[in-house]
């Protein structure tokens, strides 16, 4: 577990949280009260299992194991086209993606850089 990630939230993106609750079909005001237990604690100890329920089933899929949401390519389609990644985010790059609203995966963070380049450069020629 990310306590570091899970921290972040908590003081930054309490709606990610919440989000991730009520698509779970979990109560969101308990499911942000462990949020703030958890880091207030700073590990899992002394959680309730309904507690630790609520973090298994809302708050770990935010912080381990969390899916790339693929590259953009902008001139795909009409209004550009978003391309599946089967790639989760790597750990250390989690929190980053959170704080930049990012969730990008280094290879499809690659992809669209040297996408941007190649635009940035035809556009100067």
């Amino acid at each position: 577990m990310s306590i570091q990630v899970l921290r972040y939230l908590v003081q930054n993106k309490e709606e990610l949280i919440r989000e991730s609750a009520n698509e779970n079909k979990l109560n969101e005001d308990n499911v942000w009260g462990v949020a703030q237990k958890i880091v207030g604690q700073g590990n899992l100890d002394n959680l309730s299992e309904k507690q630790m329920y609520l973090y298994e089933n809302a708050l770990l899929p935010l912080i381990e194991n969390v899916p790339c949401q693929g590259w953009f390519d902008e001139y795909d389609g009409e209004n550009g086209t978003y391309f599946d990644c089967p790639s989760t985010i790597e750990n250390e790059r989690l929190l980053q993606c959170y704080q930049f609203d990012s969730m990008l995966c280094e290879s499809c963070e690659e992809e669209e850089g040297f996408r941007a380049a190649r635009k940035a450069a035809f556009m100067r020629d």
